[in-house]
């Protein structure tokens, strides 16, 4: 996939309001593992971990940890 579509893909990702403000959460090299996260954005840890799932596939985000995973910006 060329860099325009993936600037494109990323923009459409960040447009879904809760998926901005999770990845808000991550500003300034923060590492969060997903339960901080819940709290910050006010929902359940089910709708939080897809869209985190989402930001991670689009490359916004990484996991490190695989059974407690931690968020962090990429």
């Amino acid at each position: 996939m060329d860099q325009m579509s993936d600037d494109k893909r990323r923009k459409k990702t960040l447009a879904h309001p809760l998926r901005s403000r999770i990845f808000g959460c991550l500003d300034g090299g923060r590492e969060l593992p997903t339960t901080v996260i819940c709290g910050e954005v006010d929902e359940q840890l089910s709708v939080v971990a897809y869209h985190l799932r989402v930001l991670e596939a689009t490359g916004l985000v990484r996991a490190e940890g695989t059974t407690r995973p931690v968020w962090s910006r990429r």
